[in-house]
Parts: C-alpha cells; sequence; structure tokens
C-alpha cells in the first residue's frame, strides 16, 4: 500500500469520492431500506384487510342470527300477551268469589 500524500484533497477529489464509493453505498442502504419498509407496510396491510374479511364473516353471522332470534322472539311476545289476559281474567275471577266472614 502506498503510502498517504500529506498533501490536503481539494473539494473536487471530495466530490468525486463521494460519486464513487459513499453515494452508491448510501444509495444501496437507502433503498434496501425503503424495499424492507414496503414488505412491510404490504404485509401488514394484508393482515388489515385478512382481519377486516373475518370481522366482516363475523359480522354476518352474528346478524343472521340476531334476525332468527327476534323471529322467534315474536310468538313469544304474542304468547306474552295471551298469557297477561288470561292472568288478568283469572285475577278477576278470585277477587269475585266471596270471602268467608270471620
Amino acid at each position: 500500500m502506498p503510502p498517504m500524500s500529506d498533501e490536503p484533497l481539494s473539494l473536487g477529489a471530495l466530490a468525486e469520492f463521494h460519486r464513487q464509493t459513499s453515494r452508491p453505498d448510501v444509495q444501496r442502504i437507502v433503498a434496501e431500506s425503503e424495499r424492507r419498509l414496503i414488505d412491510q407496510i404490504e404485509r401488514l396491510w394484508d393482515a388489515l384487510l385478512d382481519t377486516r374479511e373475518r370481522l366482516e364473516v363475523e359480522y354476518q353471522t352474528v346478524k343472521a342470527g340476531l334476525a332468527r332470534v327476534e323471529h322467534g322472539l315474536d310468538p313469544v311476545g304474542s304468547g306474552l300477551a295471551d298469557l297477561r289476559a288470561r292472568l288478568d281474567a283469572l285475577s278477576d275471577q278470585v277477587r269475585a268469589i266471596p270471602r268467608p266472614e270471620s
């Protein structure tokens, strides 16, 4: 290896060194970092879309189940109204029974 020169480096020499050595390395490092970030964003986006899809399926399942429950409650509601009417009639009959005097 030849000995280093004692002469100061010129601005042109530093610029040439930068163009030939430093800039390609920095560009390579930045490009690799960008690729890794883009890959990570794409993975996160795919995971987000998968989660949204699962939630949509679950939402539709819950919605269908709730509709079945609501449909099943319609007869219960009308049966409950009929039961209340019969209970009121029975209460009236019980009140109509004469009470023995003590």
